[in-house]
């Protein structure tokens, strides 16, 4: 098992728009429609008709980490698998988290990272911040130390924990339509 910084294995906020990108049909995701790695919802725009949030400046690929750099107690953060990503921006409030797969399982690194104990301790530095509201920095993020087994047993563990989150969510919807 070996102790390293995030910014060791994963590159943080590494994709942005630039000028040169053209997507017609924005799908933009902010802080407050992605909690506990569930979407809410997706907003719609138009890029050339419509005026884009500014903060509708950050894109993600698979396995794209996000996690909310406003108020970690709240916990806007999920990992982005199995969507149209050509089409997605996300709000620079998030700091997005591209894991290094050759070192680390984005799963595991997702799990470990919104675990409550480090969910309190983001929280604890969210609240020394001189900002009007508990924030942290990309530093912060980059700073979170993990205690990394070798790749197979964080492939395993995340595979794990990833299977039981997608059994809970499938039998909440099946609960959901009970009383429809």
């Amino acid at each position: 098992m070996r102790n390293l910084k995030l910014s060791y294995i994963a590159k943080i906020n590494s994709l942005s728009l630039s000028q040169k990108d053209i997507i017609s049909d924005v799908k933009y995701l902010d802080t407050s429609n992605l909690t506990s790695n569930t979407i809410e919802n997706f907003q719609y725009f138009k890029m050339f008709e419509d005026k884009l949030p500014s903060r509708a400046k950050r894109k993600v690929k698979q396995n794209t980490i996000l996690y909310s750099t406003v108020r970690p107690n709240q916990k806007h953060f999920g990992i982005l698998k199995n969507l149209d990503f050509s089409s997605i921006l996300v709000s620079t409030g998030f700091c997005t988290i591209d894991v290094d797969e050759d070192i680390a399982d984005p799963d595991f690194i997702y799990y470990y990272i919104t675990q409550d104990f480090m969910t309190k301790k983001m929280q604890g530095l969210a609240e020394q911040s001189t900002t009007s509201y508990p924030s942290i920095t990309p530093n912060d993020v980059k700073n979170i130390e993990i205690n990394l087994p070798n790749i197979e047993v964080q492939k395993k563990i995340g595979k794990f924990l990833s299977d039981i989150e997608w059994k809970i969510k499938t039998n909440s919807k099946i609960n959901d339509n009970l009383f429809v």
